[in-house]
């Protein structure tokens, strides 16, 4: 069985004149089929992720929550209402977490020196005023269109258009 990664702007208008009063699966599905059937010579075949890339994503995704993390931490200590012992407890929370992260992103680094074209994109984006070494990591990992779409098509997978 072969797979196809739609566009999802370019699917929404077939749905439209199947039933202009409502969307339901149903219709979703008979679009995806639609588009398939009727592209199928032009569309590029899914490529899965390779291992490498995947883990790299994983370990990206567990930056981001431990940083999430520390930021709550972080914000218990100021609260009003945090006692002395809520507030050790916060700090030895906050350490142990900034420890995570540190091995966190050294592992992240090892991996990323494998993959000879994101540590491309990672030295093109820290030229980049104001994109420093974290940054460049994440956004190497996190968006692998980097260089392949344009700046709009970028915003836009993004949510910043």
């Amino acid at each position: 069985m072969l797979f196809i990664e739609p566009i999802p702007d370019r699917l929404k208008p077939l749905s439209i004149p199947l039933d202009p009063r409502g969307k339901t699966d149903a219709l979703d599905a008979l679009a995806l089929a639609r588009y398939g059937y009727e592209r199928q010579d032009r569309l590029a075949l899914y490529q899965p992720l390779d291992q490498t890339l995947s883990l790299l994503q994983s370990l990206a995704q567990r930056r981001l929550d431990l940083n999430q993390m520390l930021v709550s931490e972080k914000n218990l200590t100021k609260a009003p209402t945090a006692d002395a012992f809520i507030k050790k407890q916060c700090a030895q929370m906050i350490a142990s977490i900034q420890q995570q992260l540190d091995q966190v992103t050294q592992e992240m680094e090892q991996w990323i020196k494998q993959v000879p074209d994101l540590q491309r994109k990672r030295q093109t984006l820290e030229e980049i005023p104001g994109v420093g070494k974290i940054v460049s990591l994440e956004l190497a990992i996190l968006l692998p269109e980097l260089g392949h779409l344009n700046r709009r098509q970028i915003a836009s997978l993004t949510g910043l258009a």
